[in-house]
């Protein structure tokens, strides 16, 4: 899986496993969901993250900018299948379309899992994205400056925090309707005429779908080793992620003024 740079998310492309699992599992039904997770469907609280979904691209950069903005935490792609980081067999996937060739699941297991609906889907990709300040710490290093050597200390402090994110797309004309009483032969013999459908409708490109984003975001209580957010005179700013992101690469250069 291919390496990202410290840009802003763009999704799309191949799935290529699910090598890194969430850390955290149960459901916390006492907790208080954060302002920022009212953007998820079906928002599940657990002991460290928030896991739900967004259905379509604008609410996937929507649901990015509220929780980065919120936080006033800043991520770098770690690894991605998605746009801008793998290309996509037969030109670039336009949102909405399906292609040949995809595994048809039922459910999904990693992070983010995705639950058994009865809906069909396929898999176009996943990320996963580093808190700015996560990774081993890099040993101070001496930069020249024009009138003196700036010493370059390391931001990365080993947070854990991460964000996961799965890109699929749902067919729900080819949903499964399943009976209380249905033996698991019946089932599997439904499921199995669905997905016969379905494949034969992709390769037609007959088959509509939907893109949906799952997500599994970390709470502030898992960043560690540094101060969430920007604080001046005690008081903790919102920054807009992009500035703040801007401010650290100045930084890097030397410039303090």
């Amino acid at each position: 899986m291919p390496s990202g740079s410290e840009s802003d998310l763009e999704l799309s492309g191949e799935d290529t496993g699910d090598d890194t699992s969430d850390d955290s599992s149960g459901d916390n039904e006492d907790a208080v969901l954060p302002e920022w997770s009212t953007l998820l469907v079906n928002a599940t609280a657990s002991a460290e993250t928030i896991t739900g979904y967004v259905v379509g691209i604008a609410e996937r950069d929507r649901l990015l900018e509220q929780y980065k903005r919120i936080t006033a935490t800043t991520f770098s792609v770690r690894t991605s299948s998605m746009d801008g980081h793998t290309p996509v067999k037969k030109g670039k996937k336009e949102e909405g379309t399906v292609e040949d060739g995809h595994r048809v699941y039922w459910q999904r297991c990693g992070a983010p899992s995705i639950p058994d609906t009865g809906t069909p889907f396929i898999v176009n990709g996943r990320a996963v994205l580093m808190c700015h300040y996560g990774g081993a710490p890099r040993q101070t290093s001496a930069r020249p400056s024009s009138s003196r050597m700036q010493l370059q200390g390391s931001r990365k402090v080993g947070c854990p925090a991460t964000i996961y994110i799965r890109r699929i797309t749902r067919f729900p004309e080819y949903q499964a309707i399943l009976g209380s009483d249905m033996t698991n032969h019946s089932l599997r013999k439904i499921r199995s005429n669905c997905v016969e459908s379905l494949q034969d409708d992709m390769k037609s490109g007959t088959a509509g779908g939907e893109d949906v984003y799952y997500f599994s975001l970390p709470l502030t209580s898992c960043h560690d080793g540094h101060s969430v957010g920007t604080f001046v005179s005690g008081a903790a700013q919102r920054i807009h992620p992009l500035v703040q992101q801007r401010i650290y690469g100045i930084v890097a250069t030397g410039i303090r003024k």
